[in-house]
């Protein structure tokens, strides 16, 4: 819908005398000289007042959409001509005169009906430029059309490097027109290639083009060989120019890519024990992925049937695309700690055995945590108390491994004796046992008693 921006007014003087003190329209509206974009209204009116005068229109039932701009009348008779610019082709429009002030009085109602816009741009003159191409020429500037597509050129030269039929649509600047066509023919590289083709991320495929001859490549990527391996990150599309004897042509090919999906296993512990009573839950997305490795029953991990050391557990998934991920997460379960001997003293617990991780104990409600370990030897300072008889978790930092032991002294064993102990230069382990050694310095780290005393041989890598 156009709205409307110019009007032109001319008033014609047809009398000066008046018999009424009143105003009225002495000749109906009429609609002249109608066009595409425009037309006349000519209607008549005297008045014995000062008066105000203008026209109101608009599309057909809507006759108060737009006006004129108001015309004042001082006494007398009037023929009036007023033009409406502007107008859509070929809508039907309704009009009439309206006296607005200082009483209100209306005219006739007028429908008219613009006419067709029309124009047909000049024909088109062709110029050869080669085999492969020739250049189609306008006087007016407009838009290009292969076979009646538009090709996106605008201008009023076009390079055919394809045959078919040419038509430039332009305009006047009133109507807008398609020229005649004009048929091209030119010899064309015929480009053959192996199609649009869809790849999952992270994959490659195989562009190819071929053309009869002897011609070169280029592609958008800037390779020059007739095939090349791409692997996009996102769905796009390659351009190949063939160029053979001094003609050119081109062809794409879209490569489509889908995103790989989401996979990932996450279990609800990556440590555990090797006599855990539960199984480690395995959460999956998505929940139907495939999921494997030592120990695995459904979705859950059993450390019993695992054994004791590292597991990569796998989850995997191909979706409706037949794309395909996956992902990995290790378990790590943990053998039970193994205690050898025990020994305190001047609060210093010294606990010997095989522990493969960290280990912490518990001595009432007293958690300790090691001072120096090794994987022979754990060392426990700032033990307030220890006495025979009581209770020692035993157990890994992380994992849930653990063992209880009862803390009893070999010291009171041996110190209870009856033997000379100052003369005594045997050497006894914890367990009471006899250690032979021809010196000290070959003693393992621990605790050890001698001529009724204690001493403690500490590991030096601490």
């Amino acid at each position: 819908m156009k709205t409307i921006e110019t009007f032109f007014v001319a008033v014609f003087l047809t009398a000066l005398s008046l018999s009424v003190n009143a105003q009225q329209f002495t000749n109906s509206l009429t609609a002249n000289s109608v066009t595409n974009n425009s037309a006349v209204m000519t209607f008549g009116i005297n008045t014995n007042d000062t008066a105000y005068v203008r026209l109101q229109y608009g599309h057909h039932g809507s006759v108060n959409e737009f006006w004129t701009q108001g015309y004042m009348l001082v006494p007398g008779i009037y023929t009036f001509s007023i033009n409406l610019n502007s107008l859509s082709d070929t809508t039907s429009y309704d009009c009439y005169a309206f006296v607005y002030s200082p009483t209100t009085v209306s005219s006739n109602t007028v429908t008219f009906t613009t006419l067709a816009c029309s124009y047909v741009p000049p024909a088109i003159s062709s110029t050869f430029i080669n085999s492969c191409s020739m250049q189609l020429n306008n006087s007016v500037s407009g838009l290009w059309n292969l076979n009646g597509t538009s090709t996106g050129v605008t201008g009023n030269t076009f390079t055919a490097t394809v045959s078919g039929s040419y038509t430039l649509t332009a305009s006047n600047g009133t109507c807008t027109g398609t020229s005649a066509p004009i048929v091209v023919s030119v010899n064309e590289i015929a480009i053959t290639t192996n199609g649009n083709q869809t790849i999952c991320a992270g994959d490659f495929v195989t562009l190819t083009a071929s053309a009869s001859g002897s011609p070169s490549y280029i592609w958008s990527n800037s390779s020059n060989i007739s095939s090349i391996n791409v692997s996009p990150s996102s769905t796009m599309t390659f351009t190949v120019t063939v160029t053979e004897s001094g003609c050119s042509n081109t062809a794409n090919i879209k490569v489509t890519v889908n995103k790989l999906p989401d996979v990932s296993v996450t279990p609800s512990t990556t440590s555990v024990c090797i006599n855990a009573v539960t199984n480690v839950a395995l959460h999956l997305i998505p929940s139907d992925a495939n999921v494997s490795g030592n120990g695995v029953t459904g979705n859950s991990f059993s450390a019993s049937l695992a054994g004791v050391g590292q597991h990569i557990i796998t989850a995997s998934y191909t979706d409706a695309n037949g794309c395909f991920n996956d992902d990995a997460v290790t378990i790590d379960v943990l053998d039970l700690p193994i205690v050898n001997g025990i020994s305190y003293d001047n609060q210093i617990l010294i606990i010997d055995g095989n522990f493969p991780y960290p280990i912490q104990v518990t001595i009432g409600s007293k958690v300790y945590q090691a001072m120096a370990q090794s994987n022979v030897q754990a060392i426990f300072v700032n033990v307030s108390s220890l006495n025979v008889g009581d209770m020692i978790l035993i157990q890994s930092v992380e994992g849930g491994c653990f063992i209880m032991t009862t803390y009893s002294s070999v010291e009171e064993l041996l110190l209870g004796e009856n033997i000379a102990k100052d003369k005594d230069t045997r050497i006894f382990d914890i367990q009471g046992q006899v250690v032979n050694v021809k010196n000290k310095s070959e003693l393992a780290p621990g605790i050890y008693i001698q001529g009724g005393r204690k001493f403690i041989v500490v590991e030096r890598n601490f």
